[in-house]
């Protein structure tokens, strides 16, 4: 009765679901009409019973931790440059700790100057293939993303725009 993800005729839109397996370690799609390829990026999983201390999720109440827009709305700029890495201190910042190993947020990329895709992932390692938003130009999108924690408690993000990136801290895993 529910959907994960909603999307018009060639759209390419990501999301973060998060699936109880079923049999044999499977899980079931549905698309509601025509046809469509989909790709499964596994970026985690939860182990059964309770997650010792340092693995529990802890969320908080959702609070603006950096927007690339200029004042009075943003506090970080300038738009995210096409193709460069730039990195975020997320770490002691929002009600986030400094032994936090990964943190959840709604992350939203807006005013980008043409179609491409955002990706986000843990300072100091290679850039993954993957991504986490996908966006035409001058559109807003959103996405909850979920990000381990790198070096200096930073995560990277990457564009195939100019964009701006606003992260919206909604809870940390530690």
């Amino acid at each position: 009765l529910v959907s994960n993800l909603n999307f018009t005729s060639g759209q390419v839109v990501p999301n973060l679901v998060i699936v109880k397996l079923g049999d044999g370690g499977q899980v079931s799609i549905r698309n509601s009409a025509g046809a469509t390829n989909v790709i499964f990026d596994v970026v985690g999983w939860f182990e059964d019973g309770s997650p010792p201390p340092g693995d529990r999720y802890n969320p908080l109440t959702p609070a603006r931790m950096w927007d690339t827009r200029p004042a009075p709305q943003g506090n970080a700029g300038p738009k995210l440059e096409e193709r460069v890495i730039r990195d975020f201190k997320v770490t002691e910042k929002n009600g986030v700790p400094a032994n936090a190993k990964a943190v959840v947020f709604n992350v939203t990329v807006t005013e980008p100057n043409k179609a491409g895709f955002l990706t986000l992932w843990p300072a100091g390692v290679a850039k993954p293939t993957a991504s986490n938003l996908n966006f035409t130009a001058g559109q807003s999108i959103p996405n909850l993303v979920t990000v381990k924690v790198g070096e200096g408690g930073k995560i990277s993000a990457w564009a195939v725009a100019d964009t701006h990136v606003i992260l919206d801290v909604v809870g940390w895993y530690g």
